[in-house]
């Protein structure tokens, strides 16, 4: 049968000045699709890229099995027509390559062994530098205590000895001080003396007759005295007050029994009418400043007499008594 005959109207050749049926517009692109199909080419490629070989084995020795595989692939197939013809490598490249491999590991595994062993000594490095760090904060740790405790006792040192300086410096204030108040104190006793000796002059003598204007001048000039004498003892207290106000408080003497403690005998009175031992005059005041002895009081101490050890006179009769 013809195939013309079978054809339908719509399979008719066109003629050939006959105009081109007009497509149908074509849509406008979708960027979800594009996006698609770019990522599907990216797949594509990494897919079909060329394998990385794996890590620890040779490039040499990859590029080798390839070339044992690529020649023995011909061999096999050529001519034979037979199931073996698709095989990718024989057993020999297999073989050879496992062989080839397991040289591959023993040396890898001489050479890791050697660098094992070139790196044992290292291997308590971390211990040693954890105990050398550890020593060195010990170290440090006892520097820095020991700086301190020097610093506190330099800090001690310096505290020390400026207290003992001025403790020196107030000692020899105090020293001046207290002469100055002897001083004092024997000029009031010296004119309250006199002042006595004046006011005995006051009774009714003889010259009162001859000299009106005596007794006048005899009084003002006691009274002068006593005023002076008061003055001083004015002094006196507000000196002593101020010594105790500095912890300075004096060595009571007369009347007492000698303490060595806090006294000086300076002389030695032999004598009944005390008993012995007895404190019977101040020559120097003893002071006592915050409890502590700052100057002993040099006194005049009594003692009983010494016996005599020769033996007594017997009595004799009177003569012509019988």
């Amino acid at each position: 049968m013809d195939d013309s005959a079978t054809a339908g109207p719509q399979d008719a050749p066109l003629p050939q000045d006959a105009p081109l049926p007009l497509l149908p517009p074509s849509p406008p692109p979708d960027p979800v699709r594009e996006r698609i199909l770019r990522r599907f080419v990216e797949w594509l490629d990494e897919a079909l890229a060329e394998e990385r070989p794996p890590s620890g084995l040779v490039g040499e020795l990859l590029a080798e099995l390839e070339e044992e595989g690529a020649g023995a692939r011909p061999a096999s197939g050529e001519g034979s027509g037979g199931p073996g013809a698709a095989a990718e490598c024989d057993l020999y490249s297999l073989w050879a390559g496992q062989v080839a491999l397991t040289q591959e590991v023993k040396l890898e595994g001489r050479a890791f062994k050697q660098l094992q062993e070139t790196l044992a000594p290292l291997g308590g490095l971390k211990t040693m530098i954890e105990t050398a760090l550890a020593a060195h904060g010990q170290a440090l740790a006892e520097a820095q205590r020991l700086g301190n405790e020097t610093r506190s006792a330099r800090e001690q040192r310096d505290r020390e000895l400026v207290a003992e300086g001025a403790r020196r410096a107030r000692r020899e204030l105090l020293d001046a001080f207290l002469d100055v108040r002897e001083r004092l104190g024997r000029g009031a006793d010296g004119a309250a003396a006199q002042v006595r000796e004046v006011r005995e002059q006051l009774a009714v003598h003889w010259l009162d007759r001859l000299l009106p204007g005596r007794r006048r001048r005899v009084e003002t000039l006691a009274a002068s005295g006593e005023a002076l004498v008061d003055g001083c003892r004015l002094a006196l207290e507000r000196v002593d007050e101020a010594l105790r106000g500095l912890g300075v408080e004096a060595v009571a003497g007369s009347g007492r029994l000698f303490d060595p403690r806090v006294m000086k005998a300076v002389d030695i009175v032999e004598t009944t009418e005390v008993a012995e031992g007895t404190v019977l005059e101040v020559h120097r005041t003893g002071y006592t400043w915050n409890g502590e002895l700052f100057r002993p009081a040099e006194v005049k101490v009594a003692r009983a007499p010494a016996r005599s050890s020769q033996p007594s006179p017997t009595p004799t009769a009177a003569p012509g008594a019988n």
